[in-house]
């Protein structure tokens, strides 16, 4: 009896053994990965920047090399799109979204991939990135940045649920901003970035000859025996090469994995509709001077803006043709304009933060205006000439372009023009040209008084 127990029993583990040595390739998954650096509120793919276009090409290539020679299939794509903690929460957002789209549109066309295979994460915002990044710097007052980064709530509100104070207004408050502008220059570039993770099962042994790339690029490998059921990040022991020789793909050992994605996005479909890159001027700088034209008026007129904080604005401007008149005043124009305004800048991106400098003099404000000046017009020898004052409301809306270099504003006002006119008639007498004054009146009046397409040219600071 026992001799028959233990012969099955070898007969199972033989069994077992035999299908352990089996080599079950649809079940082998190799993980890729690489990251993407951008630039200050920018969401394009600027492959001149940093080593983008070395990183990407080497990456695009891996991925062809395995797929091509070495039995894989791609199983799917997942960009992980993230930020650096400077900014409103919801401009970073936007920023996050659109960096996952625009990468996505660049590997669907440069590895021909089908929507359903592309997958796009949305990270929330990067504070346990900041806090390795500001331990392994020698940044001034490090040890106070450390403890508020640690021991600070991101937000703290009263009572009511009214954010009074948190995490991000501490840090932007250290000896007057001294730490928040250091961080700003070397510690959020490096969080402004996305990852790129591609899952490939293999589906077949092929050991042949890989495709010859231009140098040797390493790459991070993962094997698993079944498949991944959730996206983590992962810290690895060891990685292969790739020489332009036999691949040989070596086990490598998982010693930790830690989720930090907290929101699996849809698809990353292709779409008709698909939102502009966001551009905004660079949070290294922020504008203490603009200069404006406005575009419909004709001729000389020029305008100064200065920001009063984040929030107000003062304006000043003149409009000074003057074209003079034919000897006979059949036609002639001389004007004079000078004025200001005052303006209130609303949105939630206009707040007394200091990071919020960057967004002075662009958007959506109110204010008022007021000037004068004087006219002398004429045409087929009738003339009118007097003085003016005017004043009212208005609304401007400025619209950064080329990357903040320039601004587009467009501007509407109402309130009300006093004038007293002189009316006059040109008689020749003499042997020259005399205008004699015929009438004169006082005009009023109340309804539109000002509109402008003006181009703006912002100075700006480097904090």
């Amino acid at each position: 009896m026992k001799r028959r127990i233990l012969a099955i029993a070898l007969i199972i583990i033989g069994t077992v053994t035999v299908n352990a040595a089996t080599p079950q390739y649809a079940g082998v998954l190799d993980t890729l990965e690489m990251e993407i650096s951008y630039r200050a509120n920018s969401t394009a793919l600027d492959l001149n920047y940093k080593n983008n276009r070395s990183k990407i090409n080497a990456y695009v290539e891996q991925i062809r090399n395995k797929t091509k020679y070495q039995g894989y299939e791609i199983k799917e794509l997942n960009i992980f799109g993230s930020s650096s903690i400077d900014g409103r929460s919801n401009f970073n957002i936007a920023l996050r979204e659109q960096r996952v789209d625009n990468l996505a549109e660049y590997f669907r066309n440069s590895l021909s991939l089908p929507e359903d295979k592309i997958h796009g994460y949305f990270e929330e915002e990067h504070w346990n990135a900041m806090i390795q990044e500001v331990e392994a710097s020698d940044m001034p007052y490090r040890e106070e940045v450390l403890d508020i980064l640690i021991n600070t709530p991101e937000w703290i509100r009263d009572a009511n649920g009214v954010i009074v104070d948190g995490r991000k207004l501490q840090l932007q408050t250290i000896h007057d901003e001294a730490a928040w502008w250091y961080m700003s220059k070397h510690i959020f570039p490096a969080l402004r970035k996305a990852r790129v993770q591609v899952v490939l099962v293999k589906v077949k042994e092929v050991m042949v000859q890989a495709e010859p790339m231009e140098k040797e690029v390493a790459s991070k490998v993962i094997i698993v025996n079944k498949p991944i059921v959730d996206t983590v990040l992962v810290q690895v022991v060891d990685t292969i090469q790739v020489y332009d020789t036999v691949r040989v793909v070596k086990t490598i050992e998982i010693l930790d994995t830690v989720k930090i994605y907290n929101e699996k996005a849809k698809t990353v479909k292709k779409g008709k509709n698909r939102k502009k890159d966001i551009v905004y001027p660079s949070p290294d700088r922020f504008p203490v001077l603009a200069f404006r034209t406005n575009l419909l008026a004709p001729l000389l007129n020029i305008g100064m803006e200065i920001p009063l904080g984040n929030l107000w604005s003062m304006d000043v401007e003149g409009y000074y043709p003057l074209l003079g008149h034919t000897p006979d005043y059949s036609i002639g124009l001389d004007f004079f304009y000078v004025g200001g305004a005052l303006r209130y800048w609303i949105g939630e991106k206009h707040n007394s933060f200091p990071e919020s400098r960057m967004y002075r003099l662009v958007g959506h404000s109110i204010g008022i205006y007021g000037g004068g000046g004087m006219y002398d017009m004429v045409m087929d020898g009738n003339g009118l000439i007097g003085g003016f004052a005017t004043g009212g409301f208005e609304y401007l809306c400025s619209i950064p372009v080329a990357n903040g270099k320039l601004s587009i504003e467009l501007s509407i006002g109402a309130g009300f023009i006093f004038s007293e006119v002189h009316e006059y008639n040109v008689r020749y007498m003499d042997g020259s040209y005399i205008p004699i004054e015929t009438n004169v009146e006082q005009f009023t009046f109340f309804g539109p008084t000002r509109a402008s397409i003006a181009l703006v040219v912002p100075i700006y600071k480097r904090k």
